[in-house]
């Protein structure tokens, strides 16, 4: 295709689907009580839609542009996407405590989304070739996949929303999102997964990933501790804890993050979708049972034990792949 990537129309969804819901916020949002809810004033409604619908948009354009880089092995390039985000985030928050603009509560997530959309752009444009419009199942299943993946987190600020933790959601919102970067850096190696295993399997080039993504996730370990600090300006020993939790699931969730797509690989994409459905299930459900009992906590140790889940079922068939990998090696050599 001369260097170019075939794109189809549905890639102008996510903005349809911004504009409908910057829409029918503007006109049913203060019926609907959305603005008592974020304890948005009617005379600031306007301006929170309109922030809130840029980020929205922002951040699904990075994301696709940064699929669309991976797909292209520019694996760099999209790290220095998320790499751009996380300044974006230091530096407004930055703004905010050193010049004192409370008012501007919405500048650290547009403008670390907004920093991730103009980093992504310039390599990803010129790659674009849209086409026709279509669906085919199996990037249907593919996106259910996905979708499970991104609400392992995000299903925790959901359950803290209904049981009415408005402090520690806010503590929560912050810190997951430092941790949720953690992951998106960790889920540009699958690109080099898919081509260790879709070759012959070599096991140390794998070993290799999986060491530096150690690296990284216990390298930047304080970011988040330094991020909730820097926005909130105090420590509560339920968030310490929640940190320390939150820290060791992103590293027991290393092996399953990078080897996430194995089983797509392997042909047995329903296979992924019922241990992505499984994760985040579990998720949902560890926390509603630990949530009375040991409060926002609960919502940590459900995303431990989904990445931990998540880890060891890909862990224990891949092993098995090599076993059967070297078994059939052995085979060919008689």
């Amino acid at each position: 295709m001369g260097g170019k990537v075939v794109v189809p129309h549905q890639a102008w969804i996510p903005l349809l689907l911004v504009i409908v819901f910057f829409i029918l916020l503007s006109y049913f949002g203060e019926e609907l009580g959305v603005f008592d809810y974020f304890s948005i004033a009617s005379n600031e409604s306007q301006k929170f839609i309109v922030i809130f619908s840029l980020s929205v948009f922002f951040g699904v354009y990075s994301k696709i542009g940064a699929a669309i880089l991976l797909s292209l092995g520019q694996v760099k390039k999209a790290n220095y996407l998320f790499l751009g985000k996380a300044l974006g985030l230091f530096f407004s928050v930055s703004a905010i405590i050193i010049f004192s603009l409370e008012e501007f509560f919405w500048l650290p997530v547009v403008l670390a989304e907004l920093t991730g959309f103009l980093l992504v752009t310039p390599f990803v444009m010129h790659r674009f070739k849209l086409k026709g419009f279509y669906f085919e199942k199996k990037y249907i299943i593919s996106g259910v996949n996905v979708f499970s993946f991104d609400a392992i987190m995000k299903a925790d600020l959901i359950l803290l929303s209904f049981f009415n933790f408005q402090e520690f959601l806010i503590f929560y919102s912050i810190v997951s999102s430092v941790f949720e970067g953690f992951v998106q850096v960790l889920s540009s190696y699958r690109y080099q997964f898919a081509n260790i295993v879709k070759r012959t399997f070599d096991g140390q080039r794998f070993h290799s990933i999986l060491k530096i993504s150690y690296i990284v996730v216990v390298g930047f370990s304080p970011a988040a501790l330094i991020f909730s600090y820097l926005v909130i300006g105090t420590f509560e020993r339920e968030w310490l804890i929640s940190i320390a939790i939150l820290q060791l699931s992103v590293l027991m969730g290393v092996y399953g993050i990078i080897s996430f797509h194995f089983f797509e690989l392997q042909g047995r994409p329903k296979s992924l979708t019922l241990l992505a459905m499984m994760s985040v299930t579990l998720n949902v459900l560890v926390g509603i049972a630990l949530i009375p009992v040991v409060g926002g906590v609960g919502v940590a140790v459900g995303t431990l034990v989904s990445f931990t889940i998540l880890s060891i079922v890909n862990y224990i068939a891949i092993r098995r792949y090599l076993k059967k990998f070297k078994y059939c090696e052995n085979r060919a050599e008689l």
